[in-house]
């Protein structure tokens, strides 16, 4: 191949030896996706997902494993270095009874044990023998979050139709490695040889199973997705003792770990929420602990999840608004649910429900999804006679990821891009002012281009 490349320097060379390693494509083939672009076909682009599997002599082993401990840049130094001592154990053993020279048999021989065994006949010897699945090896390995690792029993698969396996042997917190084999029965021909020569050899046919090597698959067992804020929240008031009563639903679930709800209240949009009432129906066999110091006279403890609160501070003349939050067993909490400001009519004899924030606020931006117009667009003045009007940008110029001049704020001297209303309430009168914004900035870039690299140049010399 190097006699047959055209060009004759040696970098040349490479580069030419390189793209033939690369392009493994048939000549006139081409593949390409669903919206149509070419793919790329290049043995070396999946290189981290190649699998390598290789055995090591045990009269080589030791020094294999010091050569490999000696270069502190090896991906595999670490594992390299603890393991020196008991390779060259290995190594040691191996050579004390090695004999050069000699071959033995049981370097070569595979001790497996058979699931059954028959007789053969003499004309039912030299015959086709197969092999077929017969369901899968599923080995399990724990690894506990101090790094602890036990080798558990392997699930046991025996019917080849099945497409999902469930494990219910798994703790949270813990990390697990599968391993799945497939199982063939396998059919051979052996002899069966008396040791005391006493009975005469017999054909047989053997069934064994072998088991693939398998692909190791990690899974951690954590769940960090909260649940969902819950839903239709409901406001009744007890006419008796003037409580306000306060009900709500769950929200849809699929990990089914909803085992808090927490009961929030301000008295206005300019207050943090308080925490009210913190319903416990955890029934958990062992519990985590939550992310959230809770005060113990502010949890209510619960056989089954009662979904209705009484707040005894709520009266005739009082205003609050409302809030309830979902907490799954892992402690992760979801978002507010909608918030209602609550009060009560005394003309209507009712409850006035205003919908102040739609559901997902956060914990720490409970105004995060407010109904109210944050930015005032009226301001009031009195006994003023003169009004100045400042164009004073933070920015000159905003660009987006392309280096492209963005249009934030809207300029033209020969037509207004603005407009100011101004109304005197006393006389009822109202007039509305046109205001142009000529950004000289814009037409004095060409100088600012040009004293740029001076700029840039003084700033390095301070460096």
């Amino acid at each position: 191949m190097n006699s047959r490349i055209n060009p004759v320097t040696l970098a040349e060379k490479k580069q030419s030896l390189v793209d033939m390693i690369s392009n493994v494509r048939e000549e006139g083939h081409h593949f390409i996706d669903s919206s149509g672009r070419e793919l790329e076909s290049n043995v070396l682009a999946n290189i981290a997902s190649v699998k390598v599997g290789s055995s090591i002599s045990n009269v080589m082993l030791g020094e294999i494993v010091q050569i490999a401990s000696e270069d502190p840049f090896s991906v595999f130094f670490e594992e390299m270095s603890v393991s020196r001592d008991a390779a060259n154990s290995v190594q040691t053993q191996s050579r004390s009874t090695k004999i050069n020279g000699e071959i033995s048999v049981d370097e070569f021989d595979v001790d497996v044990s058979a699931v059954s065994v028959t007789a053969l006949s003499p004309g039912n010897l030299n015959v086709a023998r197969k092999s077929s699945p017969i369901g899968m090896l599923i080995e399990k390995r724990e690894i506990s979050p101090d790094g602890n690792i036990v080798v558990r029993d392997p699930i046991v698969v025996d019917n080849l139709t099945v497409r999902k396996v469930i494990d219910p042997a798994v703790k949270y917190g813990y990390t697990y490695v599968y391993v799945p084999r497939i199982v063939y029965i396998v059919e051979c021909e052996a002899v069966a040889r008396d040791s005391t020569g006493q009975i005469a050899d017999q054909a047989c046919l053997l069934e064994i199973l072998i088991a693939s090597r398998g692909t190791a698959l990690s899974v951690s067992c954590a769940e960090t997705v909260p649940p969902p804020p819950p839903y239709d929240l409901r406001f009744n008031r007890d006419d008796l003792t003037g409580n306000l009563q306060i009900c709500w639903d769950f929200p849809p679930n699929p990990q089914r770990d909803i085992k808090y709800f927490q009961v929030f209240r301000r008295d206005n949009i300019e207050s943090p929420f308080r925490l009210l009432a913190m319903h416990d129906f955890n029934d958990a066999y062992s519990r985590m602990p939550l992310m959230e110091n809770v005060p113990g006279k502010r949890i209510v403890r619960q056989q089954i999840p009662i979904n209705v609160f009484d707040d005894p501070e709520f009266s005739n003349d009082k205003k609050f608004i409302y809030a309830v939050v979902a907490v799954d067993a892992h402690g992760y909490s979801s978002s507010y649910s909608a918030q209602f400001e609550i009060s009560f009519d005394r003309f209507k004899g009712r409850l006035n429900r205003i919908l102040v924030s739609r559901s997902g606020a956060p914990k720490a931006y409970p105004n995060f999804f407010l109904n109210l117009d944050t930015f005032v667009d009226a301001a009031k003045d009195s006994n003023s006679t003169r009004m100045r009007v400042f164009y004073d940008p933070e920015y000159y110029s905003v660009r987006d990821s392309d280096d492209n001049i963005i249009n934030v704020v809207k300029t033209d001297s020969a037509n207004p891009v603005y407009k100011i209303d101004i109304l005197n309430t006393d006389l009822q009168q109202s007039q509305t002012l046109n205001v142009n914004v000529s950004d000289r900035y814009i037409e004095s870039s060409t100088t600012a281009q040009a004293l740029r690299p001076a700029i840039q140049a003084q700033l390095s010399s301070f460096s």
